[in-house]
């Protein structure tokens, strides 16, 4: 699997490589979020150039860049997180097309044979040039595509100029003044290009440091759990051989067999979070998972915990080891027990996830604890780390819960203010027609 700037850069790969495009995506969703603020002042100058001038025109380049953009923005949703280069083809035909909808509006304007026309046709080269520098200078091949585009857009201005009137003054002075122009745009460009590389390269490098920390302090704390399990086991079975009283031998052989038992457990814990589990999936109705959470949830309550279930009945059916999904979410629900000891609310909801196309499941569990302070968020997830107080646990109940929605394909979110409760997000994807198929034969 490539590293995810698939289109960022770095020598390409073959046609069937499977590439990492959440990286543009992410990218490419900041610029569409901006869209509707552009066709704003896009159509305000369209409709000015109209009421002042009497050309429709731009009017009408105006419709075909909005039509451009919601095709651009739509194949982007389309566009896989994983996939090959085929997959990449129609987001950069679509991103193509929105660029020469906005290059024939500017030659158009240029070859009006209006002065004032000119200066606004400039005024369109250099929106599109500061656009490309803002949100394209770290997506190396949408970069090379408006490049492209600039490079045509500032040729067909050169060349009707030379066809105009070649070798007049004014021709070689705006000839020498628009080239010269662009090559310290590229020149500026170049340097934003290189700063974003080294702040990837920073990132990176904060990234590997931090995880190499994680490591450390996860194999520090599965040696500590099996070198205590380890001594209980062995500690109790040789005082089992040196004892001659049957009930005390059979008391000690009992608690080495628990002591067994939970490295066992911590041993599926383990796979849980590295998503090396043995996954059963199978087709489960999400109303079916609240269900069994309700039964069990039941069990873990006193009266001073009110639970709330809340199911969408329109919900697609998911494709995930039930028992596996059940015992993460019993998790998560436990969690928000200890999290409110003197007692309160906990919500589960069962709704629609638009993180996936189609849209799949999010589980939603939610409590009205005292919440998780923000400097602590991005490691609640990390194996060993836990908000309790020594020997309250093992800091393996929420990684436990990551590894398993992860390796069923979907994602985990959290959501908490210091004092005002949390939330956290199980998405997962609907479970695809032809997985049924499968089942059914």
């Amino acid at each position: 699997m490539k590293d995810g700037r698939t289109l960022r850069g770095g020598r390409p790969a073959g046609p069937d490589a499977r590439l990492d495009f959440t990286g543009v995506k992410a990218a490419e969703r900041q610029y569409i979020r901006g869209w509707p603020l552009r066709i704003a002042l896009l159509g305000t100058g369209a409709g000015l150039f109209f009421f002042l001038y009497g050309y429709w025109q731009l009017l009408a380049f105006f419709a075909l860049k909005v039509a451009a953009g919601a095709l651009h923005g739509r194949t982007m949703a389309r566009l896989p997180d994983r996939g090959t280069w085929k997959d990449a083809v129609p987001a950069l035909c679509s991103v193509s097309l929105a660029g020469a909808s906005y290059l024939m509006a500017g030659m158009w304007l240029w070859v009006a044979d209006r002065p004032i026309f000119d200066v606004y046709s400039l005024l369109l080269l250099i929106i599109a040039g500061l656009n490309t520098m803002a949100f394209r200078a770290h997506l190396k091949l949408f970069l090379f595509t408006d490049l492209i585009l600039l490079c045509i857009g500032l040729a067909g201005r050169i060349g009707w100029l030379w066809w105009q009137d070649a070798l007049s003054p004014d021709t070689l002075m705006l000839t020498f003044l628009l080239l010269a122009s662009f090559a310290y745009y590229l020149l500026v460009l170049r340097e934003v290009t290189r700063t974003h590389a080294e702040l990837d390269a920073s990132t990176e490098a904060r990234s590997r440091q931090a995880q190499r920390t994680a490591l450390s302090r996860f194999t520090g704390g599965v040696a500590h759990d099996f070198n205590n399990l380890l001594t209980a086991v062995l500690g109790n079975v040789e005082l089992a051989r040196l004892t001659d009283t049957p009930s005390e031998r059979e008391a000690l052989m009992n608690q080495a067999e628990q002591a067994a038992r939970r490295g066992a457990e911590l041993t599926g814990r383990l796979l849980a979070l590295s998503s090396k589990a043995r996954l059963n999936p199978a087709r489960v109705s999400p109303a079916t998972v609240v269900a069994n959470l309700k039964d069990v949830a039941g069990y873990m309550f006193d009266d001073r915990y009110r639970l709330w279930f809340q199911v969408d009945a329109s919900l697609p059916v998911i494709h995930v080891d039930e028992s596996k999904l059940d015992a993460a979410l019993l998790e998560l629900v436990s969690n928000a027990v200890m999290s409110m000891p003197e007692g309160g609310a906990i919500s589960m909801r069962a709704g629609r996830s638009l993180l996936f196309d189609p849209p799949g499941v999010c589980f939603e569990i939610s409590d009205e604890g005292p919440g998780i302070p923000k400097e602590v968020q991005a490691m609640v997830f990390e194996p060993y780390f836990t908000t309790r107080p020594v020997g309250g646990g093992s800091g393996l109940g929420l990684a436990m819960v990551r590894g398993i929605v992860e390796q069923s394909g979907g994602t985990i979110l959290l959501h908490s203010d210091a004092g005002a409760g949390t939330r956290i997000e199980v998405h997962l994807p609907a479970a695809a027609a032809e997985e049924g198929a499968q089942e059914r034969r």
